[in-house]
């Protein structure tokens, strides 16, 4: 989550925001760096207008390549 907070800062003035995370997870949650699970919906509000309004109306990607859960085996 400290990475993304960075990042929010470094590139307040930038025209678009694309966020890339790759890690593991479960559903709708990702593992962070220090691991613990962080939803998807708490990395959209870091970067939305309540919250980064120097990206407020600025397009924002986010692409997400994690596992959701575990393998069940048959």
């Amino acid at each position: 989550m400290s990475v993304c907070l960075d990042e929010r800062e470094r590139n307040a003035d930038s025209k678009v925001l694309v966020l890339c995370i790759l890690s593991h997870g479960e559903k709708g949650s990702v593992f962070g760096k220090d691991g613990e699970l962080v939803t998807l919906e708490e990395l959209q509000t870091l970067f939305d207008g309540r919250h980064c309004w120097q990206l407020a109306g600025r397009p924002k990607v986010f692409l997400i390549q994690a596992c959701q859960g575990g393998l069940t085996l048959l």
